[in-house]
């Protein structure tokens, strides 16, 4: 299975969730809000399209504290990846 994601971000960040964590940025969003942080999301074509499994052991690699942010871009409009990724 693909998911279309903007970026991974391994470096410490502590705004998005509890703890330190890793950040997984998708690629897609059909709202489009006036306020949003991450503009550069929304155009689905303009991500990058990786296997699951890729992302998954990239992810065990690297995202040393095991704690994992999932933000966008809208996730859920790759919700069956989202739930592949996530088991």
């Amino acid at each position: 299975m693909k998911i279309v994601i903007n970026s991974i971000d391994y470096s410490v960040s502590i705004v998005d969730g509890p703890g330190i964590r890793t950040v997984l940025y998708v690629q897609g969003c059909k709202r489009k809000c006036e306020d949003c942080h991450n503009p550069s999301t929304w155009d689905i074509d303009k991500g990058k399209e990786f296997d699951i499994e890729d992302i998954v052991k990239d992810l065990r690699k690297k995202c040393l504290n095991k704690k994992l942010t999932i933000s966008g871009g809208e996730p859920l409009l790759q919700f069956s990846a989202i739930l592949e990724l996530v088991k």
